[in-house]
């Protein structure tokens, strides 16, 4: 999972190297994969661990 910068906007999805360009794979199924150029987007950030706090 990376947080990934694209335009004004940062979103979080898998990643996926085709050739010259990048696919973005949301978690979410009601979400469409987002096909970039290599140039079109810039990786912010990867995330190594999920954090919940138990309620209760």
């Amino acid at each position: 999972m990376v947080a990934v910068a694209i335009d004004d906007e940062a979103t979080l999805k898998r990643f996926v190297r085709m050739g010259d360009s990048v696919l973005l794979m949301p978690e979410n199924p009601k979400y469409e994969p987002i096909q970039l150029s290599d140039n079109q987007a810039r990786i912010v950030g990867v995330a190594i661990g999920l954090l919940k706090k138990e309620i209760g």
